[in-house]
């Protein structure tokens, strides 16, 4: 798998999240952009990715 697709998978995968036992409140997979302010989410998801990509496999770059 390339760092590419390591990254794809990792942010991917947060669709597993469980919603809120008290709310229901989700985290929305796709969405781009902050729902309360609108800022940009893309390269902080991406960071977060690499991020935990490094820490879990971090020989495999």
């Amino acid at each position: 798998m390339t760092g590419e697709e390591r990254i794809q998978a990792a942010i991917s995968s947060l669709d597993r999240i469980k919603p809120c036992p008290e709310c229901g409140m989700r985290y929305r997979v796709g969405d781009a952009e902050c729902p309360q302010c609108g800022g940009e989410l893309d390269d902080m998801l991406r960071d977060w990715a690499e991020g935990l990509i490094a820490e879990i496999a971090p020989d495999q770059e």
